[in-house]
């Protein structure tokens, strides 16, 4: 792993906060391995949701849960650590470890068993993060861990949609400023478990239009610009200002951005949305 000059390893203190204040806002939680939801193909479709960083119930993706659930959807949570040691037991690095390949199990799952059916992707933050890389595999047809080995995973796109809230992997668009904040130190490692992995290679490939990123301006986990040395104090404190007042505000509220559709926003794939009044 390389090693920063000072200078730019004062700017990853900007990562440090963004990350750490994501786990003190949140209690600690663990959840118990799921392999995949009952009742096999059930329902209209099936909606899979990773919530963020220990995401107190009810957690921020419940209102686009019940959107999916009043279009008929059955809906299954993937449960996996969602902490940020050492404000929990496992790290980052971990979480996406684990919870990548259960997600690649339950695809690959579900589009065997149930090949007529829509699948739906919700993901928030770490979330978003864990679902991302996911598609971007399946999109760029890379091999992942699944029931049946290292395999590459198809899923028709027509049976496909995913909505990524809060992506720290979020790579800039034309006309806008901010990324997400992991994209701004590809292949640092912060500290043993946190590692900034940059953006994803290929993008979501030939899945690209089935995704959508949904990010709340100025919310730093998704919309950052790595500053100057000469702007680094100021920035690390609006960057903590910024995450209570906007990382938190996708729900469960009514009005925020995950009630909403976001297809209906978005534009090229992204729908940028205006921070809350305060």
């Amino acid at each position: 792993m390389p090693s920063l000059p000072g200078n730019r390893r004062r700017v990853a203190v900007t990562v440090v906060a963004a990350f750490v204040v994501a786990a003190v806002a949140s209690f600690l939680m663990t959840a118990e391995a799921q392999a995949r939801p009952g009742n096999a193909c059930a329902g209209r479709g099936l909606v899979v949701v990773v919530n963020g960083t220990n995401d107190d119930p009810p957690p921020d993706t419940t209102p686009a849960m019940q959107r999916y659930l009043r279009q008929g959807y059955r809906a299954f949570t993937l449960q996996y650590p969602a902490t940020v040691w050492p404000l929990g037991s496992s790290t980052y690095d971990d979480n996406v470890r684990l919870a990548e390949p259960r997600l690649a199990q339950l695809i690959d799952w579900h589009t065997w068993a149930c090949p007529q059916q829509p699948l739906a992707l919700v993901g928030f933050s770490q979330g978003a993060r864990i679902i991302g890389d996911v598609v971007s595999a399946i999109g760029n047809g890379r091999e992942l861990q699944t029931a049946r080995g290292m395999r590459r995973v198809s899923v028709p796109a027509n049976k496909i949609r995913v909505e990524l809230y809060a992506d720290p992997r979020r790579d800039r668009v034309a006309g806008q400023r901010g990324a997400g904040i992991e994209t701004l130190f590809p292949d640092y490692r912060v500290y043993p478990g946190l590692t900034m992995t940059g953006s994803r290679v290929g993008g979501f490939g030939s899945l690209a239009h089935r995704v959508v990123e949904v990010c709340i301006i100025g919310d730093p986990i998704c919309d950052s610009v790595r500053p100057d040395d000469a702007g680094l104090i100021p920035a690390l404190i609006d960057g903590v200002f910024r995450f209570s007042m906007r990382h938190t505000h996708y729900g469960p509220e009514v009005g925020q951005p995950m009630a909403d559709d976001p297809w209906r926003h978005a534009t090229n794939g992204t729908w940028m949305v205006e921070p809350p009044p305060f």
